[in-house]
């Protein structure tokens, strides 16, 4: 008999195998028979699952209300502090409350594919502000700059003396470094207390607190051998819960789980 034959009468056996297990479950338990129970374990699991979802879409719709609430509180950088602007990955671009890259408006930097064409790329170098990011120079950076400014200044030269115009310029420099400096400083220490007066940081560790007790929960029930269609149907219903969540796929243990569920359900209905 061909392979795709023996394939499809394969087929047709669990089909059977699985309308009999789910018959099996509806069924009601005929005195003097012994039933088949479901796992006490995975039972137990799925008892626990509703209130880790609950926690777990709580915590995002608490973080998502700290972003809308907080967002526009961020403070944005003086230009005085910035030079040019990120065109791809930079840790040190403007960041806004979350840790994204942010415009000069203080809008978040557009993710969407961008256009590559002739005239798209001349609009956005005529306005990169609402495009890109802009480059932030830090308090530590500037005070470096300035110290190297007054270094220079005392240093020895026995050969080659700095001239009067020479000092000046370095002087000048430095204390154009040192006025920034301080605003670096300002704005950072606004940044901070933003931070912390939002909450943002607590609602991200609860998120994640919720989503590690998820994934842990959910890897418990995909573990447990189910015995009926019950414990199917608890597999799936997990399963599908953990896919609805935008995090799930940074959890490289999860890519196992479905073609473990898959592999369950074709022993359930081949018994």
């Amino acid at each position: 008999m061909p392979k795709v034959m023996n394939f499809l009468l394969d087929r047709r056996r669990l089909l059977i195998g699985l309308a009999a297990a789910s018959t099996a479950a509806a069924a009601p338990v005929v005195a003097g028979a012994v039933p088949v129970l479901e796992s006490p374990q995975l039972l137990r699991l799925a008892d626990l699952l509703p209130g880790v979802l609950a926690e777990r879409q709580a915590a995002r719709d608490h973080k998502q209300a700290v972003i809308n609430d907080w967002w526009w509180e961020w403070p944005l950088a003086p230009a005085a502090i910035c030079d040019g602007h990120a065109y791809g990955y930079n840790r040190d671009c403007e960041h806004g409350l979350t840790g994204s890259p942010i415009l000069a408006s203080g809008e978040a930097v557009p993710t969407e594919k961008r256009d590559y064409s002739w005239e798209a790329i001349q609009e956005r170098k005529a306005n990169p502000d609402a495009h890109y990011s802009r480059l932030v120079l830090s308090a530590k950076f500037l005070t470096s700059k300035r110290d190297d400014c007054l270094r220079a200044i005392r240093r020895k030269r026995p050969k080659h003396q700095l001239s009067p115009v020479e000092i000046a310029e370095l002087e000048t420099l430095a204390a154009d470094y040192s006025e920034r400096a301080a605003l670096a400083a300002d704005y950072e220490a606004e940044r901070e207390r933003v931070r912390a007066a939002s909450g943002y940081g607590e609602a991200v560790a609860r998120c994640e607190a919720a989503f590690d007790a998820m994934s842990k929960l959910i890897g418990e029930i995909v573990a447990t051998p189910a015995t009926t269609m019950a414990g199917v149907i608890i597999k799936a219903q997990a399963l599908a819960a953990w896919e609805a969540d935008p995090q799930a796929i940074s959890n490289i243990s999860s890519w196992s789980w479905p073609g473990a569920f898959a592999s369950e359900v074709l022993a359930i209905a081949s018994a």
